[in-house]
C-alpha cells in the first residue's frame, strides 16, 4: 500500500510538470518628455483683488485705451492711468483722490494697479519702478509744487498660496519728475508668474491711495493739466 501511494504521487508530479503551461514575463523601457520654451506673447490683465480672473480695464484718460501690454517673457501687462476729475480752482492747498479703476462688464470698481508677469523660466527676480516724466502741465504752463503720491501698495498673485512672494514697495509720498521710484520687487527664485501691485488693498482703501496735492500757490489756470508715467520692469535679483 505504501509503494502504491508513492507511485501515484510521482505520476501526479510528472503530469503537472509535463502538461502544465509555463508563465512568461518581460519588461521594456520607454520615455516621457516635454520641453518648455519662453512665451513671448502679451499676458492679459487680471483682477488685482481676485488673481487669475480676467477683466477688461478702462483707461479714464483715453477712450481708445488702454494699450496692449508689453510682450513676454518678462512683461508689464497693464498699468492704471490716474484720473483726478474736474476740480474747482482753489487758493488753498488741496488734496485730490484719483478715481477707482473701472472695468467693462460687471466687474466692480477697484484699486488702481500695475500688473507684471515673469514667465522667463529663469526666475532670477525682478524690479518694478515708476517715473513721472514731468510736472503736471498744460502746454508750457506747470502745476508748480504739485505732488503725486502712491500709497498702500499691496502685492497679489495666485502664487501666494504656493509659498511664492513678491515685495511691494514702500509708500511713494512724492514722485519726483525724472526720478524712478520703486513699486515692487522679487528676489531670485520668487515673483514667478503674474503679479499685481495695487494701490489699496481693497476698493475702500484705494479711494485715498493715489493722491495729487496741489498747493494754494500753484494758481492753476482753467483747463486740463497732465503728465506721463513710465513703468519699468527689469530682470535680476533685488538690489
Amino acid at each position: 500500500m505504501k509503494k502504491a501511494s508513492i507511485l501515484i504521487a510521482a505520476l501526479l508530479v510528472s503530469v503537472s510538470v509535463l502538461g502544465g503551461t509555463a508563465a512568461h514575463a518581460a519588461t521594456y523601457g520607454s520615455n516621457g518628455e516635454i520641453t518648455f520654451i519662453q512665451d513671448t506673447d502679451p499676458t492679459e490683465p487680471g483682477n488685482p483683488e481676485e488673481p487669475g480672473k480676467p477683466v477688461e480695464p478702462v483707461d479714464p484718460t483715453d477712450p481708445e485705451g488702454p494699450g496692449e501690454g508689453t510682450a513676454g517673457p518678462l512683461s508689464i501687462d497693464y498699468a492704471s492711468s490716474f484720473q483726478f476729475g474736474n476740480q474747482k480752482i482753489s487758493t488753498k492747498t488741496e488734496t485730490y483722490n484719483a478715481q477707482l479703476q473701472k472695468y467693462n462688464g460687471e466687474t466692480p470698481d477697484g484699486p488702481n494697479y500695475v500688473q507684471v508677469t515673469d514667465k522667463t523660466g529663469e526666475y532670477t527676480g525682478w524690479n518694478l519702478t515708476v517715473t513721472q516724466g514731468s510736472q503736471f502741465k498744460q502746454g508750457e504752463k506747470e502745476l508748480k509744487g504739485a505732488k503725486l503720491s502712491l500709497k498702500n501698495i499691496t502685492a497679489n498673485s495666485i502664487n501666494l498660496g504656493n509659498g511664492e512672494d513678491a515685495i511691494a514697495g514702500e509708500d511713494i509720498t512724492n514722485l519726483v519728475p525724472g526720478t524712478a521710484s520703486p513699486v515692487g520687487s522679487a528676489e531670485s527664485g520668487k515673483g514667478k508668474g503674474t503679479w499685481t501691485m495695487r494701490f489699496g488693498a481693497d476698493a475702500e482703501e484705494a479711494k485715498t491711495s493715489v493722491q495729487l496735492e496741489v498747493p494754494g500757490t500753484a494758481n492753476p489756470e482753467k483747463g486740463k493739466y497732465d503728465t506721463e508715467l513710465t513703468w519699468t520692469l527689469t530682470q535680476g535679483p533685488t538690489a
